[in-house]
C-alpha cells in the first residue's frame, strides 16, 4: 500500500508541473519537461511543509526508479517496426559513434578529475568520477536504477549525487540550449525561422514583399 500511495504522489506531482507548463508561458518558452517542473514543486512542498505530509507519500520514492527504469526500456520498441540492420546502421551509425564519444569523454574527465585532484585534496570517493555520465548521459532514471548498485559498493550517498547531476545536466542543457538557439535565429536566421515569421505576420494581417511589408488586403488589390 505504500509503494501505491507513492506513486499517487508522484503522479500528483507530475499533473501540477503538467498544468503549470500549460498555464505559464516562460515554462514553455524554455521547454521545460513537467517531470522538472513537478519535481522543484515537491522539493519546494518538502522543504516548507514537509513534516505535515504523512510519510507513505514519500516513504518509497526511493525504491520506485530501479523498477520503473524497467518499464522504460521494455517499452522502447513497443509498436515499432525493427528496420533491417542495414538500415539501423544508416541511420544510428553517426548518434552511436557520436554517443560513445560523448560518454567515454565524460568518464575520463569525470574520473581524471577525481583521480588527480579531488581525491588527493578532499579525499573524495573515487566513485564519483562516475556521477557526470550516469547524471548527463544516463539521466534521472539511470541514476535511480543504480541506487542498489551504489548501495553495494558502500557509497550510498552516489544515488543522491546522480540525481542531482542529472537535474542539472536537463536544465541547464534545455536553458542554455534554447538560449543558443534563439540567439542563433537573431543573428543569422535559418529560411525555417524565416518562414515562421512570415507565417505569423500573416496571421496579423501583413506580408513580406521585397518592396516592404504591407497589408495583406492592398497586396491583393496590386495582384
Amino acid at each position: 500500500m505504500t509503494v501505491v500511495t507513492s506513486f499517487c504522489g508522484l503522479c500528483v506531482l507530475l499533473a501540477l508541473g503538467k498544468l503549470l507548463r500549460v498555464k505559464v508561458g516562460l515554462l514553455q518558452r524554455l521547454y521545460l519537461p513537467s517531470c522538472v517542473i513537478g519535481g522543484v514543486v515537491g522539493l519546494v512542498i518538502l522543504q516548507t511543509v514537509g513534516d505535515w505530509i504523512p510519510d507513505m507519500w514519500t516513504a518509497a520514492w526511493s525504491t520506485l526508479p530501479g523498477l520503473l527504469i524497467n518499464i522504460v526500456f521494455a517499452s522502447l520498441f513497443l509498436g515499432v517496426k525493427v528496420p533491417a540492420v542495414k538500415g539501423i546502421w544508416q541511420k544510428a551509425g553517426p548518434q552511436l559513434a557520436y554517443g560513445q564519444i560523448v560518454a567515454w569523454g565524460q568518464y575520463a574527465v569525470g574520473m581524471g578529475l577525481v583521480l588527480l585532484v579531488l581525491a588527493p585534496l578532499l579525499g573524495t570517493p573515487s566513485l564519483f568520477g562516475v556521477i557526470v555520465p550516469v547524471g548527463f548521459e544516463g539521466g534521472h532514471g539511470t541514476a535511480g536504477g543504480l541506487g542498489p548498485t551504489f548501495a553495494e559498493l558502500k557509497w550510498p550517498e552516489g544515488q543522491d549525487y546522480g540525481l542531482a547531476s542529472a537535474t542539472v545536466g536537463i536544465v541547464s542543457a534545455v536553458i542554455v540550449g534554447i538560449a543558443l538557439v534563439v540567439l542563433r535565429h537573431v543573428a543569422r536566421p535559418t529560411p525555417v525561422a524565416r518562414c515562421m515569421v512570415r507565417a505569423g505576420d500573416r496571421r496579423d494581417g501583413t506580408i513580406h514583399g521585397r518592396h516592404g511589408n504591407r497589408p495583406v488586403a492592398a497586396a491583393r488589390g496590386r495582384s
